[in-house]
């Protein structure tokens, strides 16, 4: 079963950030590595229940684009107590992903 996602804007995502630890998504609908990112992710929060999944549509909210300084998407920030542990851009697999989370600990 898909593990719910946290959709958040440029209104919320300041209070998000400061309130949960877990992975945030930078993407666009349309964009091809986006969805296949968005498999990989749905894939390593089921092997990870206590994960916390938050994205956010950069075409549509250009504010946090612009504060959290991302220049393309996808990219992933993992988040640990209310900052950027961690930032990676581009299209990686399960075992990528569930390092970079483990490593920004």
């Amino acid at each position: 079963m898909a593990k719910e996602v946290m959709e958040l804007s440029d209104g919320d995502f300041k209070s998000a950030l400061a309130e949960n630890s877990g992975i945030l998504l930078f993407y666009k609908k349309i964009c091809p590595h986006c969805k296949a990112l968005k498999k990989v992710i749905e894939k390593v929060s089921i092997a990870n229940p206590d994960l916390t999944v938050m994205q956010i549509d950069s075409e549509e909210n250009p504010a946090a684009m612009a504060e959290l300084e991302i220049s393309r998407v996808p990219t992933l920030l993992v988040i640990r107590d209310g900052s950027i542990a961690a930032r990676k851009s581009g299209l990686f697999n399960a075992r990528e992903l569930t390092a970079l989370i483990k490593g920004s600990a």
